[in-house]
């Protein structure tokens, strides 16, 4: 790849080599499960591919969460004291949830960071 400075937008033209000349097609990632019969190998962000219900089994690799781009739930700063949001966060902190991933989670599809609060 070569040198950028924010990686949430790469694309086919920042790949600096391909010695195996793939052929690189760019689509929107909600059309990648309705297309990885057209292609001999895909790419496909993890919530997509749970949303399709495709087999995580089958899968190559994983790639390993970069922890800038973690899904966030934010508020804003007047509604971090309310109810409802501490709700939120108690939720996601209990050990119920906890388990309920465990429990639902035997393909590794879900990845639960810790609460950065």
């Amino acid at each position: 790849m070569k040198p950028i400075n924010n990686t949430s937008i790469v694309s086919k033209n920042d790949i600096q080599t391909n010695p195996h000349q793939l052929d690189i097609v760019e689509m929107d990632s909600a059309n990648i499960p309705r297309t990885l019969n057209d292609f001999d190998y895909s790419v496909i962000p993890g919530s997509r591919a749970y949303a399709a219900k495709l087999d995580s089994k089958q899968a190559l690799m994983n790639e390993d969460i970069i922890p800038e781009y973690e899904l966030i739930v934010a508020v804003k700063a007047q509604n971090a004291s309310k109810p409802w949001a501490k709700a939120i966060v108690d939720a996601y902190d209990s050990d119920e949830f906890k388990r309920y991933i465990k429990q639902h989670n035997s393909e590794n599809y879900w990845y639960l960071p810790n609460n950065k609060n």
